[in-house]
């Protein structure tokens, strides 16, 4: 919320936030998910501002025997649109994340 709050003393606009692959976690520790997407509602958002996060790609590849390694890819989604499904309560799962993303 400080983060907001410093984007509107600024007149400022969140227009990319990464996220990483922390949102797994978040969904993962009771309503942490929920805190967080609270948090990214009190942004200052337009129509362009965008997630962007890292996703698993579900492919296994090998670089050396032994040592396998999952392929990561990116993914993006409106933050407009994300914070108004979760405030429709759409979004109840890390799984619902992923499939508003492209």
């Amino acid at each position: 919320r400080a983060v907001g709050n410093y984007l509107k003393a600024h007149g400022a606009t969140a227009n990319v936030f990464y996220t990483s692959n922390v949102e797994q976690y978040l969904f993962r520790q009771g309503d942490d998910w929920s805190r967080y997407y609270d948090n990214v509602a009190t942004l200052p958002l337009d129509s362009t501002s965008t997630f962007i996060r890292s996703v698993t790609g579900g492919f296994m590849y090998r670089f050396a025997p032994g040592r396998p390694f999952i392929r990561l890819r990116s993914v993006r989604s409106s933050m407009l649109g994300l914070v108004e499904l979760y405030r429709q309560g759409w979004i109840n799962s890390y799984v619902d994340v992923i499939t508003y993303s492209h």
